[in-house]
Order: structure tokens, then C-alpha cells, then sequence
């Protein structure tokens, strides 16, 4: 009856109702455009906490990487300590061989000069061996002389020859080379030099090699001092021709 379908298409239209109420709330889910953002943005904050944690690691590795170091640092500093009481302990001592060395290099200063020299050791204030070299007057009193150019060499050279001539029966090097330690002297003092030199040469057969220009040979009443009659001349340089160069080098 006409009853029947009329009634048959109100429950089909109302089913259809209800079906596309579904439908609807299901696309609604599939085009959620914030459920989309929000994984995007929770992507990204992983991508950045990951890219943190990465950070994090690298700095606990650098802080062991620091800590090791500190610690070796440390221990180079305590290596230092000890070797520096080491070095004080010496000092202290004295021994044999650095008393020896302090009374020929007194000898060799008062041999050139007339004036006895003082050599004596002490410690820096890093810790290291540090030479001290001084001239004494007849009252046994310090003298400015040893800040002087001259005499300042003069000094070092015989702190060398202090040395060399302690160590010539040890295993040690037998040369020493000096460059212009004539230079400034007056004629009597270069000739003690240069005797002094050749005697300690002959004495304790070590090898000394000195460079000067003719005019610091010492002339003593009229009469300059023969280098010839006192040791090898190994090389007269001038400039004339290349039979007076040194190495090719003309002078």
C-alpha cells in the first residue's frame, strides 16, 4: 500500500541520514589537517632533540678528552717539581767537579785580567740551573767590570774553558770555538789570553778555534805578537784573490 512505502522511505531516508553522518565524520578524520601538524611538528622536535642528544654526547666525550689532559698536565707539573727539587738538591751538593770548574775559571779570569772572577750557580725562578759570572778586585770586593762589554766576554770565554778543561778525561766534545774575544783588550791582556789558550791546548789536548782581524794581534815593545809561533794558522782571509776565501766566500 501507498501507507507502506511512504513509511519504507522515511527509515531508508533516515538510514541515509546516518550514513552520511558516518561518512562525513570519517573523511573528517582522513583531512584532519591539525592531526597532519602535529606529527610534523613532533617529527621535527624529535629530529632536534636526536640532533641535541648527538651534542650532548660530543661534549661529555671532549669533557673526558679535557679531564685526561688536566690529568696529564698534572702529572708533567709534579714531574717538573720533583725535578726541580732535584736541581736544588745539586746546587746544594756542590760536588767535586763544580768546585773544580769554579776554581779554573777564577784561574783563567786572573790569568788574563789580574783580577780573580767568581763563577757561581743558582736556580731561576723557573726552576732551571742559572750561571752567574763575576770579577773581584785585590780587597776581595765586586767589581762593575764583569757588565762590560770586553770582559763580559772574557768571562764567558773562560766559563767555557772552565769546562772543556774539567771534562778533557771524560767523554765530552774537545773543541770550543770563540769569535772576537780579542776585540777592546789591551795588548797585555790579549797576549795572557793567547798564552793561556795555547798552554791549555797543550795541557789537556783539546782543540780551540778563535777568528780575529790582524789588528787585535797584541804588539807588545814594538813587536806584534806571532800567532805562527804559537799554534795553526788554519786560514789568513782576504779579499785579494779566492786563494784567501774561506769556503768561496771572499771576506
Amino acid at each position: 500500500s501507498l501507507e507502506n512505502k511512504k513509511e519504507e522511505l522515511d527509515n531508508t531516508q533516515e538510514r541515509l541520514r546516518d550514513l552520511n553522518t558516518k561518512r562525513e565524520e570519517m573523511l573528517e578524520i582522513l583531512t584532519e589537517t591539525d592531526t597532519f601538524k602535529k606529527y610534523k611538528n613532533f617529527e621535527i622536535a624529535l629530529i632536534n632533540i636526536e640532533k641535541d642528544l648527538e651534542r650532548y654526547k660530543n661534549k661529555i666525550s671532549e669533557y673526558v678528552i679535557i679531564e685526561d689532559e688536566i690529568s696529564q698536565l698534572n702529572n708533567i707539573k709534579s714531574n717538573i717539581e720533583e725535578l726541580k727539587k732535584k736541581i736544588r738538591n745539586q746546587i746544594d751538593e756542590q760536588n767535586q767537579l763544580y768546585l773544580e770548574i769554579r776554581k779554573s775559571f777564577s784561574k783563567y779570569v786572573e790569568m788574563i785580567i789580574d783580577k780573580p772572577g767568581l763563577l757561581s750557580i743558582g736556580e731561576n725562578r723557573n726552576g732551571n740551573v742559572e750561571f752567574k759570572s763575576e770579577i773581584y778586585n785585590a780587597e776581595n770586593e765586586l767589581t762593575a767590570e764583569g757588565d762590560g762589554y770586553s770582559y763580559k766576554k772574557i768571562l764567558c770565554a773562560c766559563f767555557d774553558l772552565a769546562i772543556i778543561t774539567n771534562y778533557s778525561d771524560k767523554s765530552f766534545i774537545k773543541f770550543i770555538y770563540h769569535d772576537g774575544c780579542l776585540e777592546t783588550l789591551d795588548p797585555r791582556k790579549q797576549k795572557n789570553y793567547l798564552d793561556l789558550i795555547q798552554n791549555l791546548c797543550d795541557k789537556y789536548n783539546i782543540q780551540y778555534i778563535l777568528t780575529l782581524i790582524e789588528s787585535d794581534l797584541p804588539v807588545l815593545e814594538g813587536k806584534k805578537y806571532e800567532l805562527s809561533q804559537r799554534c795553526n794558522v788554519a786560514v789568513e782571509l782576504s779579499d785579494k784573490d779566492e786563494t784567501s776565501s774561506l769556503f768561496g766566500f771572499k771576506f
